[in-house]
């Protein structure tokens, strides 16, 4: 259209002037499409238009997620508004003399009544009488803290969070620092924590409840969807700028607003049941992927009155970060391959295909090769590194260095952290390339694998910045970088190749606190160092809107260092005391199990099992595991897997399979089988767990073993994994 009113103009400038003008052209053609629309409607329905447009709105959904990510991320928003209301009712109806032992009381209460489930549920430990007595009583009276499956998941990491608190109180009030501020900004965290945990938990169980989804239920959630981007638009579309003027901002919230709404109405017209659930999912990503920069951008921005780098740039810094790890994704994939391009792409190709027939991509757990680990390691803290040093450079004023070093640092190693695990769609990206650059593993909640990744990067991100605070000894700036530089090799290393030792030994809780420790002692590092150089954002002399420091540097030094040394010896005595010894099954063949499996009794053992053993437990159900050697035929694996479950589903009331996996990465060939079962017939309210255990050995024969455990010892069918892992490999 430009081309050719330019064309016209030159040709005939009085043709140029009464042509149509382009606004009237666009309404033209869309009164066109409108009319198109109705005949549509009128002809087949609302559906006929709503297939026509399903395609393309599907991948609008899919490329909108930027938006939705900031959509999410306003769920801490939410979060802090509820703990702040909170905190301040409880502050303003407790009289000042009276707060600190109210504060008390409620962090005592709230400890026992967590930790009362843990002593009823565990009643083969030592516990004394009155201790079972005082906590039976008080878990009956709070029952329903446990019952309801929402509170009880909140419940079980909220009572760790209930007695850190009351330890750290019990701390300031021996050393007779527990103030009204201390005991009140005590509440307000545990407050915050458990308001997270509760929305967080709220959102994830959401994805299983099913709605019945009518015409009036997909309208309120449209007008949900609508709300949530006029809220996140309107600072965009009430400002100006010479390069985003406010009629251009109209047009463009204008277009946002459309393409947000279009895939909602078409797939509605449709009957899609998942569009609701696949919003939500976008929004719990958000939350996922971006809720901790964003939180520790907003605390910074509530703490100090300006920033060392503005807030283009740190969102740049963010960027720098995700682009990073494209690379990097590629580059793990190549060292998958065996560092072959013809392997990596051959294996794309075959997702793409997967993907375009509907097919789910297979989860196929790999590990990297250690060397690839170590020089992935150095390649991206060292890139965190440098990017922090040219921020730091960029910044005028000499006193602002050190944090602008902390700010960049952390923003470029969040950005890393968040987008090493998920795989994002791109306009006009084809399947082949998406698929090659989508990340090798992705968590969809807060487990372990996202925890691991997010501490590789966070932890020497901090330690970078830290390390480049320092400006006055280059000594320590470079012991520092190359000390994260370890720090993230170790825990790469760690996981997810140390995964079945770390869950049989029981101690993935244990490292997973321990890194949740040194990212609290590295924090509270760079706020401190931040407040050294950063004006805090109150007048001076009044510090009543600042976050409270609950712990001073030196004491919370010596408790993280306390604590970390007790999660070290915790774990070492864990490893030790399930270390593999070796259990004969048959002339030739052995199994390499944890220490406290003991010979189990004939009258509980299986009568056609070669090894028949028995593990302790605090519950009244004991692990039990069979081991066999049994012969099969080459390439049938899966029949010999299927004979023994339908042997196992004999002796076990109401046998019901759950999960295939192929355990390739710890034994070539191998095979799991998890079921579930009854206790006794007709039992559907108690269930007890198993996993059946397949490695096919070079001579013709098989290793098959079966572990039957509770909910509580589930970390029981990795010692399957472990017996695998120490098997001899066979020959290439």
């Amino acid at each position: 259209w430009w081309g050719g009113g330019r064309l016209a103009r030159r040709s005939d400038p009085l043709a140029a002037a009464t042509g149509v003008r382009l606004d009237r052209v666009v309404a033209l053609l869309t009164s066109l499409n409108f009319l198109l629309l109705l005949t549509l409607v009128a002809r087949g329905g609302l559906a006929a238009p709503a297939q026509g447009i399903a395609g393309f709105a599907v991948s609008v959904t899919g490329y909108l997620w930027p938006l939705y990510y900031f959509f999410g991320i306003g769920v801490v928003f939410k979060v802090l508004r509820q703990a702040k209301s909170v905190h301040t009712a409880a502050s303003e109806l407790v009289p000042t003399r009276y707060f600190v032992p109210v504060v008390l009381l409620i962090l005592v209460s709230l400890t026992l009544i967590g930790w009362s489930e843990a002593v009823v549920a565990r009643p083969a430990l030592p516990w004394p009488a009155w201790l079972q007595a005082a906590t039976g009583w008080l878990y009956q009276r709070f029952s329903w803290a446990w019952t309801r499956p929402l509170a009880g998941i909140t419940m079980e990491p909220m009572r760790w969070v209930f007695l850190a608190a009351l330890v750290v109180a019990l701390w300031s009030l021996i050393r007779r620092r527990l103030t009204s501020g201390v005991a009140a900004g005590l509440l307000f965290v545990v407050v915050l924590l458990w308001i997270s945990v509760f929305e967080y938990f709220f959102e994830y169980t959401g994805f299983s409840r099913s709605y019945r989804h009518t015409a009036f239920s997909l309208l309120i959630f449209s007008v949900f969807v609508l709300w949530l981007t006029h809220r996140t638009l309107l600072d965009f579309l009430t400002g100006s700028s010479p390069w985003w003027p406010h009629a251009a901002r109209i047009a463009i919230y204008g277009a946002g607003v459309l393409f947000v709404l279009m895939p909602l109405h078409a797939r509605a017209a449709l009957h899609d049941r998942i569009l609701p659930n696949e919003i939500f999912l976008y929004l719990f990503f958000g939350v996922i992927d971006l809720g901790l920069p964003y939180y520790l951008f907003v605390y910074a921005q509530k703490r100090f009155k300006e920033l060392p780098l503005t807030i283009p740039a740190m969102l740049g810094l963010f960027g720098i970060g995700a682009l990073l790890s494209v690379p990097l994704i590629v580059l793990d994939k190549l060292a998958a391959a065996s560092w072959s391009v013809s392997a990596m792409w051959a294996r794309a190709t075959a997702q793409e295909a997967g993907l375009l027939q509907g097919a789910p991509l297979p989860a196929i757990q790999t590990f990297l090769p250690p060397g690839w680990i170590i020089l992935r390691g150095a390649l991206a803290i060292g890139c965190v590194a440098l990017v922090a040093t040219l921020a730091r450079r960029r910044v005028r004023d000499v006193r602002l260095l050190p944090a602008a070093a902390i700010c960049a640092a952390v923003a470029v190693g969040a950005g890393l952290a968040s987008f090493s695990n998920r795989s994002v769609e791109l306009p006009l990206l084809p399947v082949r390339v998406a698929q090659l650059i989508a990340p090798l593993q992705v968590s969809l909640s807060v487990d372990a694998s996202l925890m691991a990744r997010h501490l590789s990067y966070l932890l020497p991100a901090l330690i970078v910045g830290l390390a480049l605070s320092a400006t006055a000894s280059r000594r320590r700036m470079w012991l520092g970088v190359v000390g994260a530089m370890a720090l993230n090799i170790a825990i790469a290393l760690s996981w997810p190749a140390r995964e079945a030792w770390l869950r049989s030994i029981d101690a993935v809780a244990l490292a997973g606190a321990a890194g949740v420790m040194l990212f609290v002692w590295l924090t509270a590092a760079a706020r401190d160092r931040l407040d050294q150089v950063l004006e805090p954002n109150v007048p001076a002399g009044s510090e009543t809107n600042l976050p409270p420091k609950l712990l001073l540097t030196p004491d919370l030094r010596w408790a993280c260092a306390s604590v970390l040394l007790l999660l070290a010896a915790a774990v070492s005595y864990r490893a030790y005391s399930r270390r593999l010894v070796s259990h004969p099954i048959a002339t030739a063949a052995a199994a390499q199990l944890p220490f406290d499996w003991r010979n189990a009794e004939a009258a509980t053992s299986e009568p056609s099992a070669q090894l028949a053993l028995v593990a302790p437990s605090y519950t009244a159900l004991r692990p039990r595991l069979w081991a066999n050697v049994m012969p099969y035929e080459s390439g049938k694996t899966r029949n010999l897997l299927q004979t023994v479950a339908m042997q196992t589903s004999e002796r076990l009331h109401d046998f019901t399979p759950t999960k295939l996996e192929q355990w390739d990465q710890y034994y070539p060939g191998g095979l799991a089988l998890e079921f579930r079962y009854a206790l006794a017939p007709g039992d559907t309210g108690t269930y007890a767990l198993g996993t059946t255990a397949l490695a096919p050995m070079p001579n013709g024969q098989a290793l098959v073993a079966t572990v039957t455990y509770g909910p509580n010892d589930d970390e029981r069918r990795w010692d399957l994994a472990r017996a695998l892992l120490a098997l001899p490999r066979p020959p290439r």
